[in-house]
This record gives C-alpha cells, sequence and structure tokens, in this order.
C-alpha cells in the first residue's frame, strides 16, 4: 500500500474545528449552496438554501458556519440579507433567484451567533452582511466575544 499523506488544517474536528468561533462579525466566501426544503413542520416542502460560508481571514480563516435562507414569502428577511450583501437590490415585484453556483464564491461577512443543539454549544451565522473593508478577517472586533441583549429593527431599504 501507497504511504498516504494528509494535510491536516486546524479547522478538523479535534484539532480546533470543533471549538466554538466567539460572537463576532467576521469576512467569509459563500463555500456551498445545497438547494432543500424543510422536512418537517408547516414549512414542509417549501424552497429555501442552506448556505455553507467559509470564513475568509483573521484567527478562524477557513472554519465554516451554516445559514438556512427560506425563499418563501413571509420569511424572506435572511433572503433580502443575502441579496443585499452581494450587491443586489430587492423591490416590490417579480424577482428571479439566484441559482445555487451564481451564489458561491462571493465574498460577504457573517455575524455568528452562539445557539444550543441538543444540551450542546453551536455556533450559526445569525446575519449576512455586506463586506466591509480588505477582507481582514474580524469585520467588528468590538463585538467578539460578546453577547447582545435586544434587537434593533430596521425597516428594510432605509
Amino acid at each position: 500500500m501507497a504511504r498516504i499523506t494528509l494535510d491536516i488544517g486546524a479547522e478538523e474536528p479535534g484539532i480546533g474545528g470543533s471549538a466554538l468561533i466567539p460572537v463576532g462579525t467576521y469576512d467569509a466566501i459563500i463555500d456551498d449552496v445545497e438547494s432543500t426544503s424543510p422536512k418537517q413542520g408547516d414549512n414542509m416542502g417549501k424552497p429555501m438554501y442552506r448556505i455553507t460560508f467559509k470564513l475568509d481571514g483573521g484567527e478562524y480563516n477557513g472554519r465554516k458556519a451554516n445559514s438556512s435562507v427560506c425563499l418563501w414569502n413571509g420569511a424572506l428577511i435572511s433572503f433580502f440579507q443575502l441579496m443585499t450583501a452581494i450587491g443586489k437590490k430587492v423591490e416590490p415585484g417579480k424577482l428571479d433567484v439566484p441559482e445555487p453556483s451564481e451564489l458561491i464564491g462571493k465574498k460577504v461577512a457573517v455575524k455568528i451567533k452562539h445557539d444550543e443543539y441538543n444540551g450542546e454549544a453551536t455556533y450559526k451565522v445569525g446575519r449576512i452582511l455586506p463586506r466591509k473593508g480588505g477582507g481582514t478577517g474580524v469585520t467588528d472586533a468590538a463585538s467578539a466575544g460578546t453577547k447582545r441583549s435586544g434587537t434593533k429593527r430596521v425597516a428594510f431599504g432605509s
């Protein structure tokens, strides 16, 4: 058998990949987009994208975080965030949803938040934002490692 050489990155589970990414806003690249739908509940069968973001720069470079983007009326906030982040204006009327392949490689920023799943602490994308600056990794260092209470709502397009 030929010798196998592995290139083990810091993001591998057990090396640091399973550690929580601190709460904060990070530069990211859309790494993968899966067209799917909820498997249960009131929205079962409705279209959505499952997006994998790869953090781009900084201490957590290469780490991945996920988000679901709903593609049905009444649940479009994450879709509005995604379109704004990639520079597309959303206005009333008909809009063709970009194909998954059109989204891969787009540079955005993501706001990481902490959550709990089956009793274990996890992290996920809480917001998708336009990227600021020159791709330094953490775009909002002041928020890294802090929890915020309360939510400020801003009307879309204002």
